[in-house]
């Protein structure tokens, strides 16, 4: 992070603007995976207060990263770098594709330097929740069926592991981290769906994705 040499007047209009910012709602909605989650135009109305104090936002892409400015009109000022994570562009242009990352990295550098909270339209999170805990439920039940009820016993019309499925299911973990950030991600890598993502690409993909989105996990 790079400043200007004096904070203080800076940091004394980002304490009062906080105490209007409220947390951002989620309006996107994903049909792949029937959630929502936050677009960059509802974190900028969540940070609407702190032009009223003096605080202006400038954000610029250059290249590999974008550039978060957050100046003060005493000239004091903060910046942040953002890494552009962008693999090769499939079913869009490289144009799209990059625009789909400079739009992720946008949203995650403001809520990050503004504190901002994501939640339901409602303002209640409980459905992440019990979604979250049915799935934990399933998976413990899966975990007390045995891998094969007859071990001695070799079924010769058993199917092999689906490779696709089990890739598909990991996907689905990630997207659980963070939809937005999932979405703008697999778009950045070329794919507007996991499922449109070939089985020759399926580990690159996925170490990808999952190097970023353990990224997104430790920075909220």
């Amino acid at each position: 992070m790079k400043t200007s040499e004096q904070l203080n007047e800076l940091f004394s209009a980002l304490s009062k603007a906080q105490e209007s910012i409220k947390n951002a709602q989620k309006e996107g909605y994903n049909p792949m995976f029937r959630s929502n989650y936050t677009t960059v135009t509802s974190v900028l109305d969540a940070v609407r207060p702190a032009y009223i104090m003096g605080i202006s936002i400038m954000q610029m892409p250059e290249m590999d990263k974008l550039i978060t400015r957050v100046g003060h009109s005493s000239g004091q000022w903060l910046e942040i770098e953002t890494p552009l994570f962008i693999g090769e562009p499939k079913g869009m242009s490289k144009m799209q594709a990059y625009g789909n990352a400079v739009t992720y990295a946008r949203r995650y550098a403001l809520v990050s330097l503004f504190g901002i909270g994501q939640e339901d339209n409602d303002g209640n999170d409980g459905n992440d929740g019990n979604h979250n805990e049915k799935n934990t439920m399933q998976k413990k039940e899966n975990l007390n069926k045995p891998l094969n009820p007859s071990p001695n016993k070799t079924n010769i019309n058993e199917k092999p592991v689906d490779r696709r499925q089990g890739f598909l299911d990991s996907m689905k973990k990630l997207a659980a981290i963070d939809n937005e950030s999932y979405v703008n991600l697999l778009g950045a890598a070329g794919y507007e769906r996991a499922e449109d993502v070939p089985e020759e690409s399926y580990g690159k993909v996925y170490k990808q994705m999952k190097e970023a989105m353990d990224k997104v996990k430790d920075n909220f």
